[in-house]
């Protein structure tokens, strides 16, 4: 029995051995069975027909915001600038005018140049400064509003502070430069134009065109010595201005460099002889030389070379009363007050002159002469 017993638990032993335990073979980690699954996943696709995929719908396309607008008024600023072109500028004006609003800054400045067009100045202004109002800093714009504003009488401060803030915002726009020299030297303010024209030559160089500039400015306050100088560096850049050889013979005159200022002035004389500042300088010489035969014929040929030169008539008047050409002398004052009805110094001298001479008949002509200016 025992024996039985023995044997049974042997055959149980056995038989859990070999139906319970796995069987032995290689371990399969977590990774593995992934990628098989992903095999499986992918043989099985393979086996299914292909699918064709719809194509997908087109998006419709967005525009941007005022992109019609745009094209809208790129065709209205093509029609005004054909009309322009044209000289149309009243089309121009009534093509542009009601969309000023939404105008961009070319077509803002194209409506304000029609304005000037028509003289038309004030609209002209009040475009521009919407202009600048659109575009604070554009030093382009706030130039020709400067000079928009010296078209209207009276805004010549207004015009000098446009320019000023024009060069603030660009130090290197010229033209906002040139505009302010300009102007301050014909307000008069000489010093004020020489320190601008100063900065230009340190920015831009010293080129013929400010040198120039310098040369007369300089000339015109009497600074004999800077005129010397700069005009000679003038005439070395700018050998074709006949009026740098003026201001330079004039400057040596004052300097009593007599003899220097005449080989400068006769110089100029051959190389420019229809020029009416060489002519006039000339004569201005001969005169301070007491030579008025000289200075006659320099001054008339100044006044045939600038017909409207008050200061050549002026002088062929002086010259023509000093050698007796009374009639001669009486034409030249007569013109030159006709000119400038302010410059009659020299006609009321004569004037004076006959009375002294006690040469009534030619006393009663020049002062019927002087009443026509009158």
């Amino acid at each position: 029995m025992k024996g039985l017993t023995d044997i049974l638990k042997i055959f149980c032993c056995v038989f859990t051995a070999i139906v319970l335990t796995p069987s032995i073979g290689p371990a399969v980690s977590l990774e593995d069975e992934i990628l098989e699954e992903l095999d499986r996943e992918v043989s099985d696709l393979n086996k299914k027909p292909p699918q064709i995929e719809k194509p997908k719908a087109a998006k419709p396309k967005t525009r941007k915001p005022n992109t019609d607008m745009d094209d809208k008024t790129g065709s209205m600023m093509n029609l005004a600038q054909s009309q322009f072109d044209r000289g149309n500028y009243d089309e121009t004006i009534k093509i542009l005018k009601p969309a000023i609003d939404t105008l961009p800054r070319a077509g803002l400045l194209l409506l304000a140049k029609a304005y000037e067009a028509k003289k038309d100045y004030l609209n002209e202004i009040k475009t521009l400064e919407l202009c600048i109002a659109k575009n604070p800093k554009d030093y382009v714009v706030r130039t020709a509003y400067g000079h928009a504003l010296l078209r209207q009488q009276g805004r010549v401060d207004d015009a000098l502070k446009a320019f000023q803030e024009a060069r603030t915002l660009n130090p290197l726009y010229r033209p906002a430069y040139e505009a302010l020299a300009e102007e301050l030297e014909k307000k008069g303010e000489r010093f004020e134009a020489r320190n601008v024209l100063e900065d230009m030559r340190k920015r831009f160089g010293a080129d013929a065109k400010i040198l120039s500039s310098l040369c007369r400015l300089w000339a015109l306050d009497q600074y004999n010595e800077a005129t010397k100088v700069t005009c000679e560096q003038a005439i070395e850049r700018a050998p074709d201005v006949p009026e740098n050889h003026m201001y330079l013979g004039l400057a040596l005159m004052n300097l009593e460099k007599t003899k220097e200022a005449q080989r400068v002035l006769s110089s100029a004389s051959k190389r420019f002889p229809a020029s009416e500042p060489v002519q006039w300088a000339l004569g201005e010489l001969a005169i301070s030389k007491n030579d008025m035969v000289t200075a006659y014929n320099y001054f008339k040929r100044a006044a045939a070379a600038d017909p409207k030169s008050v200061r050549a008539w002026i002088g062929y008047g002086k010259a023509a009363f000093e050698l007796q050409k009374n009639e001669e002398a009486l034409q030249a004052f007569i013109k030159a007050c006709k000119l400038n009805r302010h410059e009659v110094r020299e006609f009321r001298s004569a004037i004076g002159q006959l009375r002294v001479r006690r040469d009534t008949a030619w006393q009663a002509k020049f002062e019927m002469g002087i009443n026509s200016c009158m």
